[in-house]
């Protein structure tokens, strides 16, 4: 299959305006620019300023900064207690990022300090999982045992993992997949692994899988290149780079 025949969409990266929070954060100038030269039709993209300035600063600037531009898509931070406006009423804050345009939620465990447990952030999660929202987390950023206990609390949340190490990992993620049909992996620069990707449409078929680019902090050209020449179908290929995530923005529940 030629690559101008099936939608590339890129569910890892970041973008911002040129507001002066931090040296060497990537514009969404700057982000266009790299999707059309690796010819990427569409992006979710978080924050550039995550960790700069506080997360619904953060999110606020987001919103703006995408609105004119139909090709992305915003991947807004999301936090146990909602937020200040929105302080104990995290099921309003999850509300509120949808009607603002928000496809996915991203926990940044650990620069925010705080667990993706029941006893931490249940209502935020049972919030999402009832609006189908998305919630997308680091691997580093979330422990193995919370990672399965999120998945055996709210088994209705598309999960969306990312930056999956390249070694040690699998022994982790593998029996998670097999059980968790609601988790999703993303095919990203950390997973770099020979013929990866082939054994995990192999074992697991293709419906978990997603790709991302990780701009701006890997080139994107070597996750572009992993997917183009791996030994799967057209069809398994199609869906891990734009079919799957289609499918999760397409479920979530506005209103």
């Amino acid at each position: 299959m030629e690559r101008k025949s099936i939608e590339w969409i890129d569910v890892s990266c970041k973008g911002g305006s040129a507001c002066d929070h931090g040296a060497g954060t990537p514009t969404v100038a700057q982000l266009l620019t790299e999707m059309d030269r690796l010819h990427i039709d569409r992006a979710l993209v978080h924050s550039a300023w995550s960790g700069a300035i506080g997360p619904e600063d953060a999110n606020a600037q987001l919103f703006e900064d995408l609105v004119p531009h139909d090709r992305l898509h915003p991947v807004a931070e999301v936090l146990p207690e909602g937020g200040e406006r929105f302080l104990d009423r995290p099921g309003d804050a999850i509300a509120d990022l949808i009607a603002r345009g928000a496809v996915a939620g991203l926990a940044r465990c650990k620069n925010s300090n705080f667990l993706l447990t029941g006893w931490c952030a249940g209502d935020m999660l049972e919030a999402m999982q009832a609006a189908r929202l998305p919630l997308m987390v680091c691997a580093e950023d979330i422990a193995p045992d919370h990672l399965y206990r999120l998945l055996q609390d709210v088994p209705d949340l598309p999960v969306i993992l990312q930056e999956m190490p390249r070694t040690g990992y699998n022994r982790i993620v593998f029996p998670l997949l097999a059980r968790f049909p609601q988790l999703h992996v993303v095919c990203d620069a950390p997973y770099s692994v020979h013929l990866g990707i082939d054994y995990l449409v192999n074992r697991f078929g293709p419906d978990q899988l997603l790709w991302g680019s990780r701009f701006p902090l890997s080139e994107g050209g070597a996750a572009i290149t992993g997917l183009t020449y791996a030994d799967i179908s057209d069809d398994a290929r199609a869906a891990i780079v734009g079919g799957n995530i289609t499918r999760l923005m397409n479920e979530v529940r506005h209103g």
